[in-house]
C-alpha cells in the first residue's frame, strides 16, 4: 500500500540521517514506513518512524527495545536492520526493504493452486519462520506477536520474521 506524500509525516526528498525519503509505504499502530535511498550507496531501504501523534514513553521504549533486537540479529529469514537515530524529536531506524506479500495474502493467492503446490510452499515458510525462531531464541529473545502480517514471503519464496515490536529482551 502506498500512502499519499502527505501520510509520511516526513516530506518527501527530505533527507534523514544518511537516507532520502522517497515514498510512503504504510502506516501501523506504532510507526510509519517511508521507501528511502541511501545517499552514498543509491540503495533503496524502508524507515521507521515513530508516529509524531504518540506520545507515549512505553511506546518509545518498545521502539527502542525492537531495534536493539533487530541489530543484534543476522540471519537469512530476520529482517535486518542497518541505522537508527532522531529526525524531529522522533526516534527512527532504517530497515532492508523488503518486496513481496506478508503472509496473509500469500495464503490467499495459494488458494488458487493445487493442493500438492500450497503445501510445498506453506512447508517452506514454516521451515524459515522455524529456523528465524530458532536463532532469535537462543540468543534469548521472544518474538510474542507471531502473525502472517509479520511474517514477509519475498518474492523469491524466502519468508522473513519482522516487526519486534513487542519482543521480550534476555535479562
Amino acid at each position: 500500500m502506498t500512502l499519499s506524500p502527505e501520510s509520511a509525516e516526513i516530506p518527501i526528498g527530505a533527507v534523514v540521517g544518511r537516507y532520502r525519503t522517497l515514498r510512503a509505504l504504510g502506516r501501523g499502530g506504532m510507526a510509519t514506513v517511508i521507501e528511502v535511498e541511501h545517499l552514498d550507496t543509491g540503495e533503496v531501504r524502508a524507515l521507521k518512524l515513530l508516529r509524531g501523534d504518540l506520545e507515549d514513553r512505553e511506546v518509545e521504549e518498545r521502539f527502542r527495545a525492537e531495534f536493539k533486537a533487530l541489530s543484534s540479529l543476522d540471519h537469512p529469514n530476520v529482517l535486518k536492520v542497518f541505522d537508527a537515530g532522531v529526525y524531529d524529536g522522533r526516534a527512527w531506524f532504517v530497515m532492508e526493504r523488503l518486496t513481496g506479500q506478508d503472509l496473509r495474502e500469500a495464503i490467499e493467492d495459494w488458494r488458487q493452486l493445487p493442493p500438492a503446490e500450497r503445501f510445498v510452499l506453506a512447508e517452506a515458510v514454516l521451515t524459515d519462520v522455524a529456523e528465524a525462531l530458532a536463532y532469535i531464541h537462543e540468543r534469548g529473545l521472544v518474538h510474542r506477536d507471531i502473525t502472517p502480517g509479520n511474517i514477509r514471503v519475498t518474492e523469491g519464496g524466502a519468508a522473513k520474521l519482522m516487526d519486534f515490536g513487542v519482543v521480550h529482551l534476555p535479562g
